[in-house]
């Protein structure tokens, strides 16, 4: 009897004690299982409102906030003062709570950053032709008209002697730069004078020229006793725009007065014998005269002088610039749940599907 009590007593304790040990693994199964159900509502809450974004507002370490494709904003944040509470929200609606004992909640955005080229406008200066006129641009007027072309003549610059182009700039520009003139030295005597080319506006009144805009100088050294185009840089003397469609003179003068001061000759060309109604239309006029700019003549013929003219002129233009794009791929995340001596953990990647 004292033998089978005992028996009996000594398997009534390991029972006990098996069953203590078999009721604290169901706890902690119970409790691994609320963890692993925890964290998996966390994350799949998560993992649908990043699918169905739009864009991503806020990607940091206890805080996610999103704009879903109806346009509302969902936050995430996690509480680590109230026991790690992981709290979800809609606009400015009440949280609701995700999951409780959140150890950690961090959220990092996924970018891709490519290169492109775009095309912006902006506004450069840059020097272009105001006015020309050069040897053969009269060819193909020649050709359709009936007027004869005549031959190129040349106009000596001496004593009062000048000669002149009016012209009408079809663009606006911020000052003049350089002219060119083509021009020989004279045959008969040295030169002895340097030439002055000077740009002005026009009298509103008479149309003569009126205020000195810009000027430069071909010195006598560099003219040569064969036609050439001598080019020389065009100094400011009035600072004004230039307007399109405004009246101008450029004016060919030697740089003196009185007897014997020529400074050489300068090539011109004329046509004559026009039978048509047909006109040219170069936006220029040849003028001459014979006592140092006090009157003007317009030629019995028409005729022009070889010369360039430049200047600054602002445009816009399209110009490539290299940019860097980031764009969104989705979120990287971790969660962590702890509870007692129990943890769970979740990490991952999460794409953004309504891009």
């Amino acid at each position: 009897m004292l033998l089978a009590a005992s028996i009996t007593a000594l398997l009534s304790v390991a029972l006990a004690h098996l069953l203590s040990l078999v009721l604290d693994v169901s706890r902690v199964v119970r409790a691994r299982d609320d963890l692993r159900r925890d964290a998996q509502l966390a994350t799949s809450l998560i993992r649908r409102d990043v699918s169905q974004a739009r864009a991503i507002l806020t990607a940091t370490d206890g805080a996610l906030d999103l704009v879903t494709a109806a346009g509302d904003t969902v936050h995430y944040a996690l509480d680590a003062a109230a026991d790690g509470t992981l709290d979800r929200w809609v606009n400015h609606g009440t949280p609701r709570t995700v999951a409780t004992a959140v150890d950690t909640a961090a959220f990092a955005l996924r970018n891709v950053t490519r290169s492109y080229a775009e095309e912006q406008v902006t506004t450069v200066s840059g020097e272009s032709r105001v006015a020309k006129f050069e040897p053969g641009d009269w060819d193909v007027w020649v050709a359709r008209t009936d007027c004869d072309y005549n031959s190129r003549l040349e106009r000596s610059i001496g004593n009062y002697r000048w000669c002149a182009e009016e012209f009408w700039p079809t663009e606006s520009f911020s000052g003049f730069t350089r002219a060119a003139l083509r021009i020989k030295a004279r045959d008969m005597y040295p030169t002895q004078a340097d030439v002055l080319i000077r740009v002005y506006t026009a009298d509103a009144t008479l149309g003569y020229p009126s205020v000195l805009l810009a000027e430069g100088r071909i010195r006598i050294a560099s003219v040569t006793t064969s036609y050439a185009w001598v080019e020389v840089p065009l100094t400011t003397t009035a600072v004004t725009t230039i307007t399109a469609g405004g009246h101008y003179w450029i004016v060919f003068r030697n740089d003196g007065v009185g007897y014997s001061t020529y400074a050489g000759h300068v090539e011109v060309e004329r046509l004559q014998d026009c039978d048509s109604d047909d006109t040219m239309d170069n936006l220029m006029v040849y003028r001459s005269s014979d006592n140092a700019g006090g009157w003007w003549d317009t030629g019995v013929d028409t005729r022009e002088t070889f010369f360039r003219l430049y200047g600054m002129r602002a445009a816009s233009q399209l110009v490539a610039q290299t940019r860097s794009f980031a764009d969104p791929l989705g979120i990287d995340y971790r969660i962590a749940l702890r509870r007692d001596d129990q943890r769970e953990y979740r990490a991952g990647y999460l794409a953004m599907h309504n891009l």
